[in-house]
């Protein structure tokens, strides 16, 4: 059955991913695979930090039902850091009922989204490439994410600390420093996102492609 659904690539001249980690996935099938990342809007002059009682905040992101997420290895550690609240955007099983998790639902509005939190924790066993990071650093949002390949792309970033999920010491030393440099750290997360994977970049990048294989005769 699996052979019979990757037969669909032999139909394609190029095949498209949105990061190395996903196209190896399908090397054995995909032939004259390339890679170009997804990207976001621009959220960052919209969702800066106005909470008058500077109560910091760490975000979730994400459906938590799906257990490569690994909600409770995030909540175990959020609740260990120097946080005032916890917020929980995406579907999960279960509600804890402790005061410091906020459970938002699902979320249409991105904006209200990234405004809702000061510290992105993604602590995800697996990802292709994760577009909430992506929408993360568009708001210079500083992100503590776990050291999975889908996640080293990010880590030029001097806002990005890659952690080892296993080690809650270190995913918890690690948030702390982020909430105390958020300030500072705002704007190199934000220039990150501009120069990697902001729409104009992106669209570049196509551009460039869509011209390479025009000009090879395949369209």
């Amino acid at each position: 059955a699996k052979q019979d659904a990757m037969s669909v690539f032999s139909y394609a001249t190029h095949c498209h991913f949105v990061s190395q980690s996903q196209a190896v996935l399908f090397d054995t099938y995909a032939e004259n695979s390339f890679v170009i990342p997804n990207f976001s809007e621009d959220y960052f002059d919209r969702t800066k930090n106005t909470n008058i009682k500077e109560e910091r905040r760490l975000g979730l992101v994400g459906n938590f039902r799906t257990p490569k997420k690994n909600l409770a290895a995030n909540i175990e550690a959020g609740l260990k850091c120097n946080v005032e609240k916890i917020v929980i955007w995406g579907d999960v099983d279960e509600r804890h009922s402790e005061e410091r998790l906020v459970y938002m639902g699902y979320g249409h509005n991105k904006f209200e989204i990234q405004a809702s939190y000061d510290v992105f924790l993604s602590l995800s066993k697996e990802e292709n490439l994760p577009l909430a990071v992506i929408q993360a650093l568009s708001a210079g949002k500083p992100c503590v994410l776990s050291n999975i390949e889908a996640h080293r792309v990010f880590s030029p970033c001097r806002g990005v600390r890659l952690v080892d999920v296993d080690n809650y010491e270190e995913v918890v030393r690690s948030i702390n420093k982020m909430v105390t440099e958020i300030e500072t750290l705002e704007g190199e997360c934000y220039q990150f996102w501009l120069d990697n994977f902001s729409q104009d970049v992106i669209g570049e990048k196509w551009e460039v492609k869509l011209e390479e294989v025009t000009k090879a005769g395949v369209l």
